[in-house]
């Protein structure tokens, strides 16, 4: 079985095949290419065919489903990085593995008053 990855961005599409890992995640040339983060990141390699994230040393913030990447950490279908203002989904999908760069969602406060029982005398 050979997997083909599929990298999707705004600016296009790329197919890579296994040979290509790692991958590297950030600006310039990356595979993964980000729009806002000019320098690589991080980088998914594959061990015994088991793809993993590993952050760059010193480099911007990692996110891997909502938890800070301090370390390398195993990628499975659905889980979501995010650098910056950032989201890259990672999705199998049979012997395709398919990689989505978006915008992540940007948080906002509830637009609704006070919760129930707030001290706040509304």
């Amino acid at each position: 079985m050979r997997r083909v990855t599929l990298v999707r961005w705004a600016g296009g599409e790329r197919r890579l095949s296994a040979d290509a890992y790692p991958l590297s995640i950030g600006g310039g040339e990356s595979d993964i290419p980000l729009q806002k983060t000019p320098d690589r990141v991080a980088f998914i390699g594959l061990e015994q065919g088991h793809p993993f994230i590993q952050p760059v040393a010193g480099g911007a913030p990692v996110w891997h489903n909502n938890q800070l990447l301090e370390r390398s950490a195993w990628l499975k279908s659905g889980d979501q990085l995010q650098i910056g203002a950032e989201l890259i989904q990672w999705q199998v999908r049979g012997d395709q593995v398919i990689v989505s760069v978006g915008e992540a969602a940007p948080l906002a406060p509830p637009a609704t008053g006070c919760m129930k029982g707030c001290p706040c005398s509304r």
